[in-house]
């Protein structure tokens, strides 16, 4: 190339101390070192075009161009205006390859010209990169729909892969692929590193605004939800206003039965209402703290009347003890142990199958109010009845020792009297006794049973007169609430409730 812009700059043959002359048509004949173009003094050979200093070569051997004197490289180039090596298209159009003031410039033609960078022939082009007229940057792709946009490469994992790496790949280094960033280690034993976000400080936000992830760097708290108000806890979430079915903060298990809890704050109320698959279970109240599980009517059904418990709160045995699994303690826990209960009440004994294949026991002890409850009022019951056959006891009593005048007839006719007593045990749940008296004058007298509805179940026919009772087993009625009546000479004496349980 040099010996072109050489042959181009001299003009006409000239000749000089007996050298030889130079045609513009070229020469022939040449015999260097002896004969040659140049200076035989210290001063530099210059090139010129159109009067003007185009390049030089130095006293010293170097190389100028656009620079003519003081030439420190072997090939140097002036910084003063234009592209110093330049590889331009066509009639001058500014589109091509230069350097120019300690810059490497690229020209294309237009905001429409891309710019491909690969290996191999015109015809047979690999391209690697591409930077598009708008400035996209495209590696693995010649559309890049952004500022830089790299397709290809291979799922991250702890030992290789990805699409974009940053770091030593034998010590901590980022990885990027398709759909994860992640921090790997390749000294050490599992690969795996810590990734930090804003290590140093400062905010992190994932998600819309006001809508995602909220990570403090400066106080250190995280806050979910509503990212707009300022975290006061080391972890804060402030969820929508509608309902746990809708909002709040959900734990659910990633198995085929999708179940999930939630936990949800009121804005009515201010309770912590619990969800489970986003119906309301129950709340702790703002006030005390107390949990209220769900006892709305309207949410129940097949309801229907309890038996008797009294027998059965009886069986129960109160335990002490200390847990396996358990810090030793100065006293040990009072409660029950759940495959007792299991055997008198098992609608409030949990026996379920765990995730890991193993099962466990667990106890509603919120029941035994209920049940305590019930057991009190049977309870009552009985008090009652004992204290009306105590009262027609003394009565009776009374009128035996009664020294007035008639005494003896009043005895008579206490023993006269007409009497059914309430039976026992009541309820029962094997076998009850009902005890009677009938005056010696009465012709007949039956107890006849009958259902809750007025229908007749049972009849007893009372032959013998005076003091006498009748036996009910269970086995000979089902559950449920009866009525006996005492019936003297075809007239109703006396009636009485009783209950059946199983």
């Amino acid at each position: 190339m040099i010996a072109t812009v050489i042959a181009i700059t001299i003009f006409g043959p000239q000749k000089s101390n007996g050298q030889q002359a130079w045609s513009i048509n070229g020469n022939a004949g040449t015999n260097p070192p002896t004969q040659f173009l140049g200076t035989t003094d210290n001063k530099s050979l210059v090139f010129k075009t159109q009067g003007q200093k185009r390049m030089c070569i130095g006293q010293g051997g170097n190389l100028g161009i656009g620079i003519f004197e003081n030439i420190g490289f072997p090939l140097n180039f002036a910084t003063t205006t234009g592209d110093k090596i330049s590889l331009y298209g066509n009639s001058g159009a500014h589109y091509g390859f230069g350097i120019q003031d300690n810059l490497l410039q690229i020209h294309s033609r237009a905001s429409t010209t891309d710019i491909a960078f690969g290996y191999g022939s015109s015809a047979a082009f690999t391209e690697r990169m591409r930077i598009k007229g708008n400035g996209n940057v495209g590696i693995g792709t010649n559309t890049p729909a952004v500022k830089l946009h790299i397709i290809g490469g291979s799922d991250a994992n702890l030992t290789g892969g990805g699409y974009i790496v940053t770091g030593n790949t034998s010590a901590d280094n980022i990885v990027i692929d398709d759909n994860e960033i992640m921090a790997r280690n390749g000294a050490s034993a599992d690969g795996t590193s810590i990734l930090y976000l804003n290590n140093q400080g400062g905010d992190v936000h994932i998600g819309r605004a006001g809508k995602g992830l909220e990570a403090n760097g400066v106080s250190g708290y995280v806050q979910f939800g509503n990212t707009s108000l300022t975290p006061a806890r080391e972890i804060d979430l402030t969820h929508g206003t509608s309902g746990g079915n809708l909002f709040g903060l959900r734990i659910r298990n990633g198995g085929g039965n999708n179940e999930d809890w939630t936990l949800y704050t009121s804005n009515a109320s201010g309770d912590l209402q619990l969800y489970a698959n986003g119906v309301l279970k129950g709340r702790f109240d703002e006030q005390s703290g107390e949990y209220f599980p769900g006892s709305d009517k309207r949410i129940k059904k097949d309801i229907e009347d309890v038996g008797s418990v009294l027998e059965k709160v009886n069986q129960l045995e109160v335990k002490k003890y200390n847990f396996i699994n358990g810090k030793e303690r100065k006293y040990k826990s009072y409660g029950l142990i759940a495959q007792d209960v299991e055997k008198v009440f098992p609608e409030i004994v949990k026996h379920s199958a765990e995730d890991d294949n193993t099962d466990s026991y667990s106890l509603n002890y919120s029941a035994f109010g209920v049940l305590a409850i019930k057991a009190i009022q049977e309870q009552q019951k009985k008090l009652d009845a004992q204290d009306k056959k105590i009262e027609e006891l003394t009565k009776l009593i009374n009128e035996l020792l009664q020294v007035k005048t008639g005494g003896v007839n009043n005895i008579k006719a206490a023993a006269a009297s007409t009497m059914l007593e309430q039976n026992a045990p009541n309820p029962f749940n094997s076998s009850t006794v009902i005890r009677y008296h009938i005056p010696a004058s009465v012709s007949n007298a039956q107890i006849m049973v009958t259902n809750a509805s007025g229908n007749m179940i049972k009849t007893f026919t009372l032959n013998n007169k005076g003091a006498g009772a009748v036996t009910i087993n269970a086995g000979e009625l089902a559950a449920g609430s009866y009525y006996y009546t005492l019936i003297v000479d075809g007239k109703k004496a006396d009636s009485k409730k009783m209950i059946l349980n199983k």
